[in-house]
């Protein structure tokens, strides 16, 4: 009727793919002439990692306006309400902000939750960059040079790269033993189990708690320590067995030499004797 597509037709204005299009025909710097409400969102929203995954990759679970605003009675989040609408997709992320004592520091501030760290319309794909306390990290927006919570922030980060290269270097480790034909599983394994750690680091920072975070950091550590130890393990075994067959192998030539000197001895003797027939 009316020639009104179902939202599963993709030449629907509101399948999809199609909604953040459909949204920008209003929220525009033309149609919103006049007014105070910002017009740039479909701009930013294209360029994000929400957009690019939708419009680039077809990637339909990836939030369109409407997931975030809702549909007919459309609305900016509150600032309670933010956690909410991103923990739709974010669970974990949300269930340990939502329960940590930043949540209600930041609604006495004014500060809308994820948005303060990860903006809105032009959410990018995180980087360990943000961990940063220092200029281009996000730390550094609430936590001023020399306090304490900067310097939670520096030691995490410190251990965080740390830990990044306990793992580089077990891998490196693990590849050079796999190159000479030793059996890496378990190292591999266990490294696997220390990056799954990193993972969950970057999960934990959401809880803004210094033993959560440090906890699993040092889980990360001892499994990289570990997994490097163990790949380490194969190549000295590797060396070893390598001296060992080097040293066989002297042994033997070396009980050859004796042998074939004592052949030609022999040999020699029975010419300066021969036998008396």
């Amino acid at each position: 009727m009316h020639g009104i597509l179902s939202p599963k037709d993709p030449n629907s204005p509101v399948y999809p793919v199609n909604v953040p299009a459909t949204c920008g025909k209003c929220h525009n710097a033309e149609y919103m002439k006049g007014r105070t409400v910002p017009t740039n969102q479909h701009d930013l929203y294209v360029k994000s990692v929400h957009g690019k995954a939708l419009l680039e990759k077809g990637d339909l679970s990836a939030p369109a306006c409407n997931d975030c605003h809702g549909n007919h009675g459309a609305a900016p989040p509150g600032i309670r309400d933010v956690s909410l609408v991103c923990g739709k997709c974010h669970m974990r992320e949300a269930e340990l902000f939502n329960a940590s004592r930043v949540k209600d520091m930041m609604e006495l501030q004014g500060k809308r939750a994820c948005v303060t760290c990860h903006s809105n319309h032009d959410v990018q794909h995180p980087t360990d960059a943000m961990l940063s306390p220092g200029p281009g990290g996000v730390c550094g927006q609430c936590h001023a040079p020399g306090s304490p919570g900067d310097r939670a922030a520096r030691e995490i980060v410190t251990r965080f790269a740390a830990l990044d290269q306990g793992i580089a270097h077990g891998d490196s480790l693990a590849a050079a033993a796999e190159s000479l034909g030793m059996d890496t599983e378990l190292a591999k394994t266990t490294l696997r189990e220390a990056r799954d750690r990193m993972t969950n680091v970057r999960a934990a920072l959401h809880s803004f708690d210094r033993p959560t975070i440090t906890g699993v950091l040092k889980e990360g550590e001892n499994f990289a320590r570990q997994g490097s130890d163990q790949a380490g393990s194969l190549l000295r075994d590797w060396h070893n067995r390598r001296v060992g067959m080097a040293m066989s192998l002297l042994v033997i030539l070396a009980l050859i030499g004796l042998l074939v000197a004592r052949i030609r001895s022999l040999e020699r003797t029975q010419t300066a004797n021969p036998p008396i027939a």
